[in-house]
């Protein structure tokens, strides 16, 4: 499995007082500590009905019934049996009847709580070192504020549609290795093809997207977003042309990429787990002087996969190396104009794998391909080197009215070659190689070939063909500018955002 990443965040720490242990009698009268057992719960009475039981679970009870808290070391409550409490009492003289013949005392170390120990020790208090649990900030997962929807920042359980915010702290904990990971938490998206994995394709309600947006910028779907650079992604289920333009009728997704940020801040995760994979990611942000901040983030991997394809040379697994490089500055000469550059260089290398097939048995039914799950039917030399770059500027300006004006300007360029073995269909019995049925050297005859070899999935027989196929020196590039102005007036006394 993958190992957990060494994460930096907010941590908060709460002390736990437990009561431990269990259960058998022996008869003793029970002293308490005079010294310490003023408190101001002493003289109120309580009701109390506690049964014989083990003392474990009458402390327990006592706990429930006073709303004091017990704590003691697990080995002095067990094997004893506690003596039955029923009636009004205070606190403490309902615990001297509960802990009648069980050899234990007890101490008020405040008002609200009580640590047990053996009467023989005359009075040596043994106080229990609290338990601490480190957890994450809660306000790391509560991200309920999204702009991809109105265009500036809404609160989503407001929107008339559906929006699902996905933070940073998601991804961390999930440790996901791809964007079709971090999307696999939203409700009616489901993963596509993606060209055999190299391309980040996902059914939105039944619809494929054919782009992404980028802190609300649209670019290709081929655009493999690195999760490393990743602050939260956006996603709305349905229609969203009125803002975006012509994008899928099921939805969208913005990714907003993280920027630098005034408090300085460094993370170094390491991956690495059985199947081969091997990544190094370094987030470091933080303020260079009063008015510029920074972030760079660097993550290199040169990983291998399970899968692997079998050749008379022996097996071959797939490779995943990439390089991403994401530097950012900005520039904010006053609390109301923020100029942020943001820049990208990416390098991959990652393997086209297009899964399995079907196979027909001898009464045409088809069944998954009973084959090993680490193997790849396409060739050893299946795979995508891409190179990928992006610039954008952004500028933010807030008016003295609360009005708010940005801008944004940028340009996305990828490059990329790749080769592929593609599963193409089953072969008949009868155009098998060597029947010399079929010359191949013909043009006409290969079509009649390919056509005549009866549907897509695999016959009884085992025999695959598979299609060469590449695509050579492609260049994508995108260029956007966008600007808008948002504000609130109100009119005829109601509130409005424009």
């Amino acid at each position: 499995m993958p190992a957990n990443p060494c994460l930096l965040s907010s941590l908060k720490a709460l002390p736990i007082l437990m009561t431990l242990a269990s259960a058998a009698m022996m008869p003793v009268k029970v002293m308490a500590d005079n010294a310490p057992q003023q408190n101001t719960a002493s003289s109120k009475l309580i009701h109390f009905d506690i049964p014989a039981d083990d003392l474990s679970k009458s402390l327990n009870l006592f706990s429930a019934q006073s709303g004091i808290f017990l704590s003691s070391e697990g080995s002095l409550t067990k094997s004893k049996i506690s003596a039955p409490v029923s009636g009004s009492y205070t606190v403490e003289m309902a615990l001297q009847k509960l802990l009648t013949g069980t050899q234990l005392s007890y101490r008020f170390i405040d008002d609200q709580t009580v640590t047990l120990f053996e009467q023989k020790e005359e009075h040596t208090v043994h106080d229990l070192a609290p338990l601490v649990v480190m957890g994450t900030d809660l306000n790391r997962y509560e991200f309920d504020i999204a702009g991809s929807a109105t265009g500036f920042d809404t609160d989503v359980a407001e929107l008339p549609r559906s929006v699902q915010v996905l933070p940073e702290q998601l991804i961390l904990d999930q440790n996901a290795t791809r964007l079709d990971d971090v999307l696999q938490n939203v409700a009616g998206i489901t993963r596509a093809h993606g060209f055999g994995g190299v391309e980040t394709q996902v059914n939105i309600r039944g619809f494929t997207n054919n782009r992404l947006f980028v802190d609300g910028n649209p670019v290709s779907n081929r655009h493999n977003v690195d999760v490393a650079t990743i602050d939260r992604v956006e996603a709305i289920l349905g229609p969203a042309s009125v803002l975006h333009g012509q994008v899928s009728p099921g939805g969208l997704i913005n990714i907003i990429t993280k920027k630098p940020e005034t408090i300085q801040s460094n993370s170094l995760q390491a991956d690495f787990d059985e199947h081969g994979r091997r990544k190094l990611t370094l987030d470091s942000t933080g303020p260079l002087n009063e008015v510029f901040q920074y972030r760079l983030i660097v993550a290199g991997e040169d990983s291998e996969s399970f899968r692997e394809t079998q050749t008379v040379t022996g097996d071959h697994s797939a490779d995943i190396r990439g390089l991403t490089i994401a530097p950012s500055f900005s520039y904010t000469p006053d609390a109301n104009n923020t100029f942020t550059l943001s820049l990208l260089h990416v390098d991959q290398t990652l393997p086209i794998d297009r899964g399995t097939v079907a196979v027909a048995d001898a009464s045409g039914e088809l069944h998954i391909a009973n084959i090993p799950e680490e193997r790849r039917l396409g060739s050893r030399f299946d795979e995508r080197d891409s190179t990928e770059k992006q610039i954008q500027f952004d500028f933010d300006h807030e008016f003295d009215n609360g009005w708010k004006n940005q801008l944004k300007l940028g340009y996305y360029q990828k490059k990329f070659d790749d080769y592929q073995a593609r599963p193409f269909r089953g072969l008949n019995d009868t155009w098998t190689l060597g029947t010399g049925s079929i010359d191949l050297s013909s043009l006409a005859n290969l079509g009649q070939f390919m056509s005549a070899s009866n549907g897509s999935a695999v016959q009884s027989n085992g025999l695959l063909i598979r299609t060469a196929d590449s695509n050579l020196d492609v260049t994508e590039d995108d260029f956007f500018i966008s600007n808008s102005l948002s504000g609130d007036y109100q009119m005829g006394g109601i509130d409005n955002t424009l």
